[in-house]
């Protein structure tokens, strides 16, 4: 039974493609609680990463602080994309949880995992950040190896 889908997403076209199976999956996943039922919740998760860059001068901290908030308007940009669309297809927007996390993305995420505890991670294969995962791996294959819940991938058709 799946009552918490994790769905981390950077926006790319994997990620929306898998944000249609979190859609199918929210909808038809009902578990039921005494006289009621009760749909599966959502929780949308977005990871940003501060640039490791190091100023010598007293302005570097008032730059780093806008790049930052930038970077959380940004994730904010997604997640508020990613919840608007699964809204309009009769998903409750009480059963939907919006988290924003910063760091490395993998270790971010299975952070998240390991406090959430859902059910199963809905995932795209591939996201924006392409030519380091060929270098260094992706999430996506991060998580297969270290999350201690299933891990479904899923690719945009236009592969």
């Amino acid at each position: 039974m799946i009552k918490k889908i994790l769905f981390p997403t950077d926006g790319s076209d994997d990620a929306n493609a898998a944000l249609d199976v979190v859609n199918e999956l929210a909808l038809n996943f009902n578990y039921f609680m005494i006289d009621k039922t009760i749909k599966a919740s959502v929780i949308l998760v977005n990871c940003y990463k501060m640039p490791e860059i190091y100023f010598s001068d007293e302005n570097s901290h008032d730059y780093l602080k806008k790049l930052e908030e930038k970077l959380e308007k940004q994730s904010e940009t997604i997640l508020n994309s990613a919840k608007e669309f699964l809204e309009k297809n009769n998903i409750n927007s009480r059963t939907i949880k919006l988290k924003i996390l910063s760091g490395n993305a993998g270790n971010s995420i299975k952070y998240a995992v390991n406090k959430e505890h859902p059910d199963l991670i809905v995932m795209g294969r591939r996201g924006l950040g392409s030519l380091k995962s060929i270098l260094l791996g992706s999430v996506s294959s991060f998580l297969l190896h270290h999350s201690d819940c299933p891990v479904l991938t899923v690719t945009s058709k236009e592969r």
